[in-house]
């Protein structure tokens, strides 16, 4: 494959991640706002939150229960209890940093700096394997010891 041809495939795998990019500081924005709005009025998301029916028909864990408290932990600085109620939570949001921190250098530096991190299969089995893991030792631990979610 010629050096031109390379450029160009680069070139155009950093245009797809363009679109989730801009996605990345939207979804910023409305956490910045959420917060602002919890932080001077006291509304809290989890208020407007439906019950898991999963939990309501099983008695037992979903793989996203905790997701919600972990986020909230996560958000005071609390970045161990954020780990053990949801993982996966702590995961993504060092892939998002990631994310966001390597493609801001890429675009300033002129899409010289090949440092932009772009998603990968592995990425997302490793998260659902972390989610799968946190859903069955969740559900034994209630189950076969007692161990509340609730209760942490």
């Amino acid at each position: 494959m010629e050096e031109n041809q390379k450029i160009d495939i680069e070139r155009e795998r950093g245009r797809e991640r363009i679109p989730f990019y801009l996605a990345g500081w939207i979804l910023t924005g409305l956490g910045a706002v959420l917060l602002l709005l919890h932080h001077f009025t006291g509304l809290s998301v989890q208020t407007y939150l439906p019950p898991c029916l999963f939990h309501m028909a099983t008695g037992g864990y979903c793989p996203g229960c905790g997701g919600t408290r972990a986020a909230t932990l996560l958000l005071r600085g609390n970045v161990l209890a954020s780990a053990v109620c949801h993982p996966v939570i702590l995961y993504g949001a060092v892939l998002f940093a990631w994310f966001m921190v390597s493609n801001t250098i890429w675009l300033l530096s002129g899409q010289k700096l090949k440092i932009a991190m772009g998603g990968r299969k592995w990425q997302l089995w490793l998260g659902l394997g972390i989610a799968a893991g946190n859903f069955i030792w969740k559900n034994v631990g209630y189950f076969c010891f007692g161990i509340r979610l609730e209760d942490w």
